[in-house]
């Protein structure tokens, strides 16, 4: 449905409006417009679809939802028309939370945790675009016009270079749009997404086969280049697996979601004694990596489509209550493959850095570097 709503939008801003390439206003509001589409189009199919049940209701608000970006397409050309879309688009967007919370009671038999949370999101989204709304109409001014103090300050700030370009004077408008758009989908459309309420439970001989699967998403072999959301240097078989599994002094540990094994975390009451001896310390050896109590992280895989949905943190706040005031390390690659999603995971953890490993190579990886980092 997103698909044939963005197919119109461009047919109708290309060629039923006649696009002006000289216009860098129309050209702006337009490509921005586009954006929006592609973006709830974007959340829906990457985060939401997967979480909600389908419900005739839900469909009546997707439609709503659908009905007002078909507007903001329609409506590209109008600065003072558009923020009032972009309020009812909010409207909808709260009505939709609403409805989905009342059919997780009716399916759960009980309230989500987080409803206050995804309304206070939604009501602050709405107030944005309210207050972008009245900025665009032409009320607020004649009020500002008969306050002297304001109308001074107004006046000095367009003496400024930027304030008084004509570029500036151009494009003001739908640059404060964007940035409300942007504000909101920051910081008001984050919670809903994630994934609240996972079961943390040590793994069981017959999830080795699935945790096989798993894991070999995401080593790099597998992810072509892809590892925005995080990788591993290889894979694995059920052999090796079961192997690590056996030992006992290694722990694994699953989240289950709805049901579902959706990540599972690997550890260790020892670092590798071979790595350990190249490791350059900052300052000395932590006696710490070997106390009883040491915990070594060896990997945290996510099953793929439940990544950048707050499924680290969750495991981790799991694990580190599980072993309240244990010692943890892990070892974080950063060459030749940065691996930025487990550097911030860490770093909102306070894991300090200890140490670094260099490798001409290592696990078949040229010029290999790693950091090691400690959470006492």
């Amino acid at each position: 449905m997103y698909v044939i709503l963005l197919a119109l939008g461009i047919g109708k801003v290309i060629f039923e409006n006649e696009l002006k390439l000289t216009d860098y206003k129309e050209i702006l509001s337009s490509l921005f417009v586009v954006g929006v589409v592609v973006d709830y189009w974007w959340n829906w199919a990457e985060g939401v679809e997967e979480v909600i049940t389908p419900t005739f209701s839900e469909l009546v608000f997707d439609l709503l939802i659908i009905l007002n970006l078909t507007f903001l397409l329609a409506h590209y050309k109008d600065l003072e028309l558009l923020p009032w879309f972009f309020f009812y688009l909010g409207v909808c967007d709260l009505l939709w939370v609403i409805n989905h919370s009342w059919d997780y009671r009716k399916e759960k038999g009980r309230c989500h945790k987080r409803r206050f949370f995804w309304l206070f999101e939604k009501v602050s989204a709405i107030a944005v675009y309210f207050f972008v709304a009245v900025l665009f109409g032409p009320i607020l001014w004649q009020v500002l016009e008969e306050k002297d103090s304001i109308k001074f300050f107004f006046e000095i700030l367009y003496q400024s270079p930027i304030f008084s370009s004509p570029i500036f004077a151009e494009l003001w408008q739908i640059l404060v749009l964007i940035f409300a758009y942007l504000f909101v989908r920051r910081f008001c459309f984050v919670d809903i997404r994630r994934i609240r309420g996972i079961s943390f439970k040590e793994v069981e001989a017959d999830d080795l086969e699935e945790l096989v699967v798993i894991h070999n998403q995401q080593a790099l072999t597998n992810l072509e280049g892809n590892i925005k959301n995080g990788f591993l240097l290889k894979g694995t078989t059920l052999q090796n697996l079961k192997a690590e599994y056996l030992n006992e002094n290694n722990k694994f540990f699953k989240a289950i979601y709805q049901d579902n094994i959706i990540a599972f975390i690997k550890l260790a009451k020892k670092i590798d004694a071979n790595v350990l001896e190249k490791t350059k310390w900052k300052t000395e050896k932590p006696d710490l990596l070997d106390n009883s109590n040491h915990w070594y992280i060896g990997c945290l895989v996510l099953r793929k489509k439940f990544e950048r949905r707050g499924v680290g943190e969750e495991v981790f706040k799991e694990l580190f209550a599980f072993y309240k005031g244990s010692t943890f390390s892990s070892f974080i690659t950063i060459a030749p493959f940065n691996n930025i999603p487990s550097l911030k995971l860490h770093k909102k953890f306070k894991f300090k850095e200890i140490g670094t490993f260099d490798a001409e190579i290592f696990e078949g990886i040229k010029n290999y570097k790693s950091v090691l980092k400690i959470l006492v």
